[in-house]
């Protein structure tokens, strides 16, 4: 397998270049949001991004929540900042695409309400849940068939969490959801779940390409309280927002995928001997191909990017969400200078493991440890050797 070279994002260009068709893109990251218009070769519009981000909620208990109905305002009112920039041009929108972080869930009632928080793949509440299903079942056996292990990233944990921490919300719930099928339940009415979406929980057959039955019986929830899978978009915007946006009222929205799948075509990482590394909050090097015969990667994962092709790899819980963390702890280190600086020698070790670890080891219960500290350490010899540290990881990825 060859390694991707560095692949850059084109120049955004300006509204009177670019080429209809058009399309809206949505990005629904862990804690950034962006609406993006692209032209029909892929160029983004420089003035029609529209940026809305909040952090995630978090707590000493493991914590890494958002708000659903306040994501789904920040989205409106992003798409609105970037209609209006289209300005007369939003007729030649075509389409409208939908990413999202993976591992998503929220519970709905009868009403399609929330009856929970938006449990991000960073909240790590369920690790006690996940050791239990790992004493109740073969991980060996699941991993092969789901393509995920037992983590409290993974929706198998974290549903068994949200019954045993809150069984009076949990009975009132009808259905689970991902952020990105609230979005669209909110949206259209009704939601289905993408192969590109259904395939990372942890719930999802990927040889069948189905809901997993054995795994969702041994957890009592029934398959109808999760969307149907299906990658056809949806049309029809439900009134309050076909009178919101006439453009986008009848034109199909593609049901959201993972931003993972996502990152790796737009790289163009897609083939066997493709990789393509990524780091954003989290981070993950992952390859992309068509076949009917998904791998099992040992210490890593398996989901799809659409019914004919895998996405499989290994995940990093700590990326760019170590640099904020560095900014607050440390407000004085600029953490792009540490590099332009030599620090060698300074004897800190630090393991950067401040939302629990993925791949490879798995370990929901980690978490970050500096150690060689001395009377003349300071924060800027703490904060090169938690970057160290995450490269260090990544690095332990790709071997």
């Amino acid at each position: 397998m060859r390694k991707a070279g560095l692949v850059r994002e084109p120049l955004a260009i300006p509204l009177r270049q670019a080429k209809p068709p058009l399309v809206l893109a949505l990005d629904v990251g862990t804690s950034g949001l962006r609406s993006f218009l692209f032209d029909v070769a892929g160029r983004p519009v420089a003035r029609a991004i529209a940026h809305r981000d909040r952090p995630v909620r978090t707590s000493i208990d493991g914590e890494a929540s958002l708000d659903a109905d306040e994501r789904l305002r920040a989205t409106a009112s992003a798409i609105d900042e970037t209609l209006a920039r289209a300005g007369r041009r939003v007729g030649e929108i075509a389409v409208v695409a939908f990413s999202t972080f993976w591992h998503s869930v929220l519970g709905v009632d009868e009403r399609g309400r929330p009856t929970t928080r938006v449990l991000t793949w960073a909240d790590t509440r369920a690790r006690a849940a996940a050791a239990a299903l790992r004493g109740e079942l073969d991980p060996t056996v699941t991993h092969a068939r789901t393509g995920c292990t037992f983590h409290a990233s993974y929706l198998p944990a974290k549903l068994r969490y949200l019954r045993e921490s809150d069984p009076a919300a949990f009975a009132r719930t009808r259905r689970w959801l991902s952020l990105g099928e609230y979005t669209y339940l909110r949206l259209f009415g009704d939601a289905r779940a993408a192969h590109g979406m259904a395939s990372a929980t942890g719930l999802y057959d990927q040889r069948l390409r189905i809901w997993d039955e054995p795994l969702l019986a041994h957890l009592g929830v029934p398959s109808a309280a999760l969307s149907a899978i299906s990658d056809e978009p949806q049309t029809a915007l439900r009134r309050e927002f076909a009178r919101r946006w006439p453009a986008l009222a009848r034109v199909p929205w593609v049901p959201a995928i993972g931003d993972g799948a996502c990152s790796n075509v737009g790289a163009g990482a897609v083939g066997r001997d493709v990789a393509a590394i990524f780091l954003g909050t989290s981070g993950a090097i992952r390859v992309l191909f068509e076949t009917d015969d998904p791998p099992v990667v040992s210490g890593g994962w398996t989901y799809h990017l659409d019914a004919r092709r895998v996405v499989a790899g290994g995940a990093l819980s700590n990326g760019g969400n170590v640099i904020a963390w560095l900014r607050r702890a440390f407000p004085t280190v600029d953490p792009a200078a540490l590099w332009r600086g030599s620090l060698d020698g300074d004897g800190i070790t630090a393991l950067p493991l401040l939302a629990g670890d993925r791949s490879p080891t798995w370990n929901d219960a980690a978490r970050a440890a500096i150690a060689g500290l001395g009377l003349a350490s300071g924060p800027e010899e703490i904060s090169r050797a938690m970057l160290e540290g995450v490269a260090y990881r990544a690095a332990r990825l790709w071997t």
